[in-house]
């Protein structure tokens, strides 16, 4: 399967061992615990999905 950006193979194997973690139930309580409180890309919002380009910056 494919990677998208993946141009080399060294990085396709190092991504592919990425499959082999293994997280505790703790761990994955930790990350499900993480709340992002930054609406960093709030002004960009839609733009992707629509296809438009967010201006340049004047």
């Amino acid at each position: 399967m494919p990677i998208p950006g993946t141009q080399r193979i060294a990085y396709v194997e190092e991504n592919t061992l990425a499959a082999e973690v293994s997280l505790t139930a703790e761990e994955v309580a930790q990350l499900d615990a993480i709340t992002v409180t930054d609406d960093r890309h709030a002004d960009r919002r839609g733009n992707w999905t629509d296809g438009v380009t967010p201006p340049l910056p004047t």
